[in-house]
């Protein structure tokens, strides 16, 4: 029962530290977007000349909503590998847990069994 708290516990974590990797992925989208509609404003206002100019600014704004892209990536592979390692560390602490269980259930089986056995002799007696 512990271990499945822990285990939606963990995943909660998780998925909050996901939650804020895209709300911030989701921000700064939504920054990268006000920023090439205000260079888009700008270019339509200053009538730029040459081709070369907006190319080069909306180049600029697609490889920084890239890099951002990557690092939410990045971000997310991180959580993934966390998670899984979360995870089988607490099936193993499980394991062994369950091992401990039936080692303890055992020496009761035996103490309820010599118990048994006392009262028989001391009855006889």
């Amino acid at each position: 029962m512990r271990i499945k708290m822990t285990l939606r516990l963990a995943f909660v974590i998780l998925l909050m530290l996901n939650l804020g990797a895209v709300t911030t992925l989701a921000w700064n989208f939504f920054s990268f977007q006000q920023q090439i509609s205000v260079l888009n404003t700008r270019i339509a206002e200053k009538n730029l000349e040459t081709e070369t100019q907006r190319q080069a600014v909306l180049d600029a704004a697609r490889s920084q909503f890239k890099a951002v892209s990557e690092t939410y990536s990045r971000i997310m592979q991180d959580s993934k590998a966390s998670f899984a390692l979360l995870v089988s560390r607490l099936e193993e602490q499980n394991k062994r847990n369950e091992q401990q269980l039936a080692v303890r259930l055992e020496e009761i089986d035996r103490m309820i069994l010599l118990l048994r056995e006392r009262q028989k002799n001391m009855r006889k007696d």
